[in-house]
């Protein structure tokens, strides 16, 4: 939790587990069934050589990834399979994308998140509230991810801002952390109805 030192300017929303929920352990389960191999098995893939690391920093693309799972998994399924398994398991938390339309409409508001291009481009075509936004700091975009302050930095000049103009609400901790630490109000998301209360305290509702 932060407490309000100035006035803040804009909000910053990241994605996973604040706005949409993603259960990766599903996506794992669908993958090992149509590559008929035991989940563990595709869990090493995508923890051994920082794969998910270089997903995320847009250094493996949505069809070298595909090739990797068809090649070194037997992944049987052709690619639009493996794009519906990849981005399958999304569900909309409804509370928060209404509190960010309703914080969009006072002040500037932005998306930062660690993501990749699929799962970003399935999120726009899905749902309505990356419309809401002036713009989106995405990791696969820029070849860095949170905590690492360059993409912070990046937020704060896309929006024109000093730090402690801005305020980042992320379910993580190291994250919220690391946002403080280079001068952002920062709060850690929990549920719907502390991240509203929280904004009424800050003065951005």
């Amino acid at each position: 939790m932060t407490s309000k030192t100035s006035e803040i300017e804009a909000v910053f929303f990241d994605i996973g587990n604040v706005l949409v929920e993603f259960d990766g352990g599903l996506v794992l389960r669908d993958l090992a069934w149509a590559a008929r191999r035991h989940p563990l098995k595709i869990a090493r893939l995508f923890w051994s050589g920082r794969l998910i690391d270089r997903i995320e920093r847009g250094q493996i693309l949505p069809r070298e990834l595909y090739k990797r799972l068809r090649d070194e998994m037997e992944f049987e399924g052709g690619f639009p399979m493996f794009e519906k398994i990849w981005c399958g398991h999304f569900r909309l938390i409804k509370k928060s994308t209404r509190l960010l339309e309703r914080v969009a409409r006072r002040k500037p508001t932005y998306l930062l998140s660690n993501t990749n291009r699929l799962h970003y481009a399935s999120i726009k075509r899905r749902y309505a509230f990356p419309k809401k936004v002036k713009g989106a700091i995405l990791s696969y975009k820029l070849a860095c991810r949170k905590p690492e302050p360059a993409i912070y930095r990046t937020g704060t000049k896309m929006a024109g801002l000093k730090p402690g103009a801005c305020l980042f609400i992320d379910d993580l901790s190291k994250n919220v952390s690391a946002a403080k630490k280079l001068g952002w109000n920062a709060l850690r998301f929990t549920t719907p109805e502390t991240l509203e209360k929280d904004l009424i305290r800050l003065g951005v509702l």
